[in-house]
């Protein structure tokens, strides 16, 4: 995990979670696929128009994909870029580690209930969890609860 060679891993951290902070979100949604009715998708994304700097948060994570989204608006000129990460333990394992780095109230809010959901997986405590914390993610209601 590195952004910047000379940093600490606490450095790093705190640069990651600067970075949550402004630009990114933790996110527990439901898998809408049909074989999977109770399967919970956990996911960290941020976007910038500058690749650069999600390719250093990359770093830090140490795993996701970087890659661009074409606007709608054809009159913005830059490109936007996105980063995503879907491993359900890499995804908690980085919000334990970013945690105590969060600034922002939301966004130590969704580190925080991210990691609850996580403990309690794959019960039903832990779908309920998700669907109170991250209501506007995913179609909640056609999870079939067990």
């Amino acid at each position: 995990m590195t952004a910047n060679g000379n940093w600490t891993k606490e450095e790093n951290l705190a640069y990651a979670a600067g970075f949550i902070d402004g630009e990114g979100s933790f996110n527990v949604y439901p898998n809408d696929r049909k074989n999977y009715p109770n399967h919970l998708t956990f996911q960290l994304e941020a976007g910038n128009t500058d690749r650069d700097l999600l390719a250093s948060f990359r770093s830090v994570v140490g795993a996701g994909k970087v890659t661009v989204h074409p606007w709608k608006n054809k009159l913005r000129r830059k490109p936007m870029w996105g980063f995503k990460l879907r491993s359900r333990k890499q995804v908690h394992d980085f919000a334990v580690a970013v945690l105590p780095f969060l600034l922002s109230k939301e966004k130590h809010r969704q580190a925080r209930d991210l990691i609850e959901v996580f403990e309690l997986y794959p019960g039903p405590e832990a779908v309920a969890l998700a669907k109170r914390a991250f209501p506007g993610r995913g179609a909640w209601k056609n999870l079939v609860l067990f």
